[in-house]
């Protein structure tokens, strides 16, 4: 039943470990998708995520385990002959060629003919809406523009797996929105798999079908952004995530907290004080300092800043972590 599992994933990655200068990066990650599955990888800086990323693509040799792509062991296999793009934080184009020369440029390298690979570089170019600008140059094309045509010269070479490593952190926050859309879109339609590494936990809840927790040299926890932010499994999960009020043991996800004026009646509940209130997408989110943490709570109270308040929840709302006590990787 094993084997049968693991040979109907399109991406397989068993226990892989990366170490430098004898100082272990990650360790003991194992991981899966199916084809056409967006994987979002979130975790602090300097947990390896990147480096996660240049091994899958094999700018990095991996000390150890296995990556498999469409059943195929890639392990060891030299990066220009594996069947995979990585799209970096900037897009990286090249200024004195024209856009469409940008996109085939991948194209050009394999040796495809000049009129087939323009033909295939303008059929991209439509697919990411900029068919009208393969004349242009980089420099008369807006951020957003860029990482278009980067991902055209991405998808042009028809990868069989796409890693994207922050290529939205440069652009202002509308058009981040506004792009991730669009590419996340795209993907689906192309039933592109992919691997899409932020720092921001909702940038990667809106772009991944599975969400995948980077910390302690490992992946803590994977599963559908809804998992892992209502069921976290250790407080390293919900450190990162940043969703609900942490208590010893486990955590309250934030959808089952309430605020309430005056003091809490009971014992699922804490006094706290309003810091900051701000809307988004119609919706009223308060941040509210308690005595030893601060939480962000959305409520259709009224409150104000300096309010004094309980933040309360039912007893059956605690979730308990699973791998807290005694996990090394908890």
């Amino acid at each position: 039943m094993e084997q049968e599992r693991i040979t109907m994933d399109f991406l397989h990655i068993q226990q892989l470990k990366k170490t430098y200068e004898q100082q272990t990066v990650f360790e003991n990650v194992t991981l899966s998708l199916q084809k056409g599955e967006l994987l979002s990888l979130i975790g602090p800086s300097g947990t390896g995520k990147s480096t996660f990323l240049r091994c899958l693509a094999g700018l990095e040799g991996i000390t150890k385990g296995e990556i498999k792509i469409d059943g195929k062991d890639m392990s060891n296999v030299r990066a220009e002959a594996r069947p995979v793009v990585l799209m970096f934080q900037q897009p990286l184009l090249f200024p004195h060629m024209t856009v469409l020369e940008n996109v085939t440029y991948g194209l050009r390298i394999r040796g495809i003919k000049k009129k087939e690979r323009n033909e295939a570089g303008l059929a991209v170019l439509e697919k990411v809406e900029l068919k009208d600008y393969g004349n242009q140059y980089p420099s008369e094309c807006s951020g957003g523009q860029q990482q278009r045509i980067a991902l055209a010269r991405a998808l042009v070479i028809k990868p069989q797996l796409l890693l994207l490593d922050e290529p939205f952190s440069s652009l202002d926050t509308k058009l981040r929105i506004n792009l991730r859309s669009w590419i996340r879109s795209l993907l689906k339609k192309e039933n592109m798999t992919a691997v899409f590494v932020t720092h921001d936990r909702d940038e990667a809840s809106f772009m991944g079908d599975k969400l995948a927790v980077m910390g302690n040299k490992t992946i803590l926890q994977t599963g559908s952004p809804k998992e892992v932010q209502e069921r976290p499994e250790s407080s390293s999960v919900t450190g990162v995530t940043g969703e609900g009020l942490a208590l010893e043991g486990g955590v309250v996800p934030a959808k089952y907290l309430r605020l309430e004026r005056g003091n809490p009646t009971g014992e699922n509940g804490e006094k706290g004080t309003v810091e900051r209130v701000w809307t988004l997408h119609g919706v009223v989110f308060y941040r509210v300092q308690l005595e030893r943490t601060s939480v962000t709570v959305h409520s259709k109270r009224d409150l104000t800043v300096g309010e004094k308040i309980a933040v309360t929840w039912d007893e059956d709302s605690f979730v308990e972590y699973q791998r807290e006590k005694g996990d090394n990787h908890a």
